[in-house]
């Protein structure tokens, strides 16, 4: 059953203006959720293969991929937490300011601006954590045998 907002095509799921609540569960299939800022409820989901991109994130997700590529860029900080265990990409676009950053690659690479945190290895592990501003929401990040990439707005 499909949401309002949400258009499913051959292989790809779209949506936009979705006001929610929302739990996604794929396989093999392109995921572009856009224009998320009416959405206030929880977003959830699970993917397998395929890709998961969101625009304009202002509501609390998670979001578990496995061998799926991942582009999240959120709007405001809000409490997010994103798991991928892939040799694909993962990549994060946080807002200015106003929450905690927690990112741990296992096995990849992890990429921060430099402004923003300083990263750490041990063996296999990389991780950065930070309070940006006055802290806030936690975002989670983890990613196994993939890299991680993580930047600002202003980056």
């Amino acid at each position: 059953q499909l949401n309002a907002g949400l258009k499913l095509l051959e292989e790809e799921l779209k949506g936009d203006a979705i006001k929610g609540p929302l739990e996604i569960e794929s396989n093999g299939t392109r995921i572009v959720l856009e224009d998320l800022e009416d959405m206030r409820t929880p977003i959830r989901v699970n993917a397998t293969g395929g890709s998961v991109t969101m625009k304009g994130l202002q509501t609390e997700a998670r979001i578990d991929g496995r061998d799926t590529r991942i582009d999240v860029a959120l709007e405001k900080a809000v409490p997010v937490s994103i798991y991928n265990e892939a040799e694909e990409r993962t990549e994060v676009t946080l807002p200015e300011t106003g929450f905690k950053l927690d990112a741990l690659t296992t096995d990849g690479r992890l990429e921060v601006p430099e402004t923003l945190a300083e990263v750490k290895s041990l063996d296999n592990e990389h991780r950065a954590t930070a309070v940006v501003g006055s802290g806030g929401p936690t975002i989670t990040l983890r990613t196994s045998r993939g890299d991680l990439v993580v930047r600002t707005v202003k980056d």
